[in-house]
């Protein structure tokens, strides 16, 4: 099999980068499934304005993407084509749930059964070939979710809200324990805007690792 996960903070340009890769490399592109996680977000952001601790809707959300992200991963490392996806399995347990757990939205029980649910799930699951990783600072991470406005998101990028900083915190513990193939890629880069810079970034990933076997990459030229 081969498919390389994207990592990163909010807003450093996940999906923009595996739409890249999907779009010049033939990639298939296996997407958040954020449509189908509303019913479970839109509770779980309610709960979380209004400081509901423990919560059992964030429970209920981190179960949905355990779920979900677990069948992405299976179909994908067992598919014989080339995919590239938006968020990997392993950021919600040691991202995501633990920073709700240190914050007391997840209970203690409900952390240590979600955990033995991943680690069941994790069993038959192989590494993606590559995870990608865009590291950025927080107010970075700001700059582009303020540019995207979603009002679901108003409340991150206030300079105040140190949520970016402990998920980047988060993510640095995380890197150092993964055990697959990693390269971490600067979020500066400007792949959505700059054809010079996605050429750069889409270099250092192909050179990382020369196995992807994409000699006939479509590399669009920069504009002239």
């Amino acid at each position: 099999f081969m498919f390389i996960s994207i990592a990163g903070n909010i807003g450093l340009g996940k999906s923009t980068l595996a739409k890249i890769i999907s779009e010049e490399w033939d990639f298939k592109l296996k997407e958040e499934r954020v449509g189908e996680a509303n019913e479970y977000l839109i509770p779980f952001y309610e709960d979380i304005n209004a400081g509901v601790k423990p919560s059992k809707r964030a429970h209920d959300l981190q179960m949905f993407f355990l779920e979900t992200r677990a069948k992405d991963h299976r179909e994908l490392q067992e598919s014989e084509g080339r995919w590239v996806q938006d968020r990997s399995i392993y950021e919600d347990p040691y991202i995501f749930a633990i920073h709700l757990n240190n914050e007391g939205f997840l209970s203690d029980l409900d952390y240590d059964n979600y955990l033995d649910s991943f680690h069941k799930a994790e069993e038959d699951l192989k590494f993606p070939s590559l995870l990608v990783h865009l590291r950025g600072t927080a107010n970075l991470a700001r700059e582009r979710i303020s540019k995207r406005n979603r009002p679901e998101e108003a409340k991150l990028i206030d300079p105040a809200n140190d949520y970016l900083d402990r998920l980047n915190n988060l993510y640095e513990t995380f890197l150092s324990r993964y055990g697959g193939d990693c390269l971490i890629i600067n979020a500066n880069h400007d792949i959505e805007n700059n054809p010079d810079e996605r050429k750069k970034v889409l270099k250092l990933i192909k050179g990382h690792t020369p196995g992807l076997n994409i000699d006939k990459a479509r590399i669009n030229p920069p504009n002239i």
